[in-house]
């Protein structure tokens, strides 16, 4: 029986010299000619993909894609396995790729992202990031922090912050597009949710602050907020979300990419659908569980949101520019492939 170590670039090279097998990879061209602030990063990424696979000796067929085909079967065809770019599913030859919720940095997860990953069906794996030591993930979510302030970071592009904020201790509304494939995990209509957001925080003499998703066109969210904007309690801003995160005594979304920036930022974060950093705050259980989320002391583990931090973007996600990391992703991703043909894997040289 053949053996290789997993991390042995000559041990790969051999074994698809051997096997001849094919690696499909989805190139993501839709997104990547959109142009947008994430595009640049999709595109380094899927370089880095290609590159990578060729310099093991895979053969590579490309594969394109288009946006809306997130639950869409991935068949394999002639490949053995297939890199999947924003898929949702299950399969044991497959790994899917998407942009995570910090600008260049992406998941690789065999079932799909957001709620829909493993990383966020599967408690256990969260269990390494409680070992990490407090005081670096401390030290680490500290300068991930003055980072998004002093850069004005966002995953999508933020305004220059060239004005004050809102009085501190608002309630902060984070809304998300409405037809976005996470919002499937909302456990009710979105802006039903909202509203109860909104009524529940007036009810309560709680300022509220609402801010628009910005790439959001959707005319049912334009009714909303018109409907909103009078009430003496409510703010509708277009300001920074680093301007506004700060300022927030809680932050309320469904499981937004603002979520994960509110625990950046030190804010207890309330989420209503399942999301990868949920663990890290408090759960609305229902629309009806909305004031008790609202009004009970508001709850944040600062050692606890440090680690889930380090261990979310330093261990689970890779950045698009760090070609070892992607290799090690890959690698680990294609280490059943041996095993199928034969060959007896270690997880690491000499071990």
């Amino acid at each position: 029986m053949a053996s290789m170590a997993i991390d042995d670039i000559e041990a790969w090279k051999r074994f698809f010299y051997e096997t001849r097998i094919s690696i499909g990879v989805e190139t993501a061209l839709p997104w990547i000619e959109t142009q947008s602030e994430i595009a640049p990063h999709i595109k380094r990424l899927v370089e880095s993909i290609l590159f990578i696979l060729a310099s093991l000796g895979a053969r590579i067929t490309p594969r394109a894609t288009v946006p809306g085909q997130d639950f869409d079967e991935r068949e394999l065809g002639e490949d053995a396995f297939l890199i999947s770019h924003h898929s949702i599913g299950t399969g044991d030859r497959i790994c899917r790729f998407k942009h995570s919720y910090r600008a260049g940095y992406f998941s690789f997860d065999p079932l799909g992202y957001g709620g829909f990953s493993e990383f966020a069906q599967t408690r256990q794996m969260l269990e390494p990031a409680w070992t990490l030591p407090a005081q670096q993930a401390l030290a680490y979510a500290h300068s991930l922090r003055l980072k998004q302030i002093q850069a004005n970071a966002s995953k999508y592009a933020q305004p220059p912050v060239t004005q004050e904020g809102p009085p501190p201790g608002y309630v902060f509304l984070a809304l998300q597009m409405p037809r976005d494939t996470v919002m499937r995990l909302s456990p009710c209509d979105p802006l039903e949710f909202y509203r109860r957001v909104v009524m529940e925080a007036g009810n309560n003499g709680l300022p509220c602050v609402v801010k628009r998703h910005p790439c959001c066109i959707d005319p049912d969210v334009t009714k909303f907020l018109s409907t909103i904007a009078t009430l003496p309690f409510v703010t509708i801003s277009e300001l920074s979300i680093n301007q506004l995160l700060p300022g927030a005594e809680r932050v309320v979304v469904i499981n937004s990419t603002v979520g994960l920036e509110a625990l950046i930022h030190g804010r207890p974060t309330l989420t209503f659908a399942a999301s990868e950093y949920a663990p890290l705050t408090t759960r609305i259980a229902d629309i009806d569980d909305i004031r008790r989320a609202l009004t009970s002391p508001p709850w944040f583990d600062d050692v606890k949101v440090a680690q889930f931090l380090h261990y979310f973007f330093e261990h689970y996600c890779v950045q698009a520019q760090d070609e070892n990391a992607v290799l090690r992703k890959l690698q680990e991703s294609l280490s059943i492939l041996p095993l199928k043909f034969g060959w007896s894997v270690e997880r690491k040289t000499g071990a």
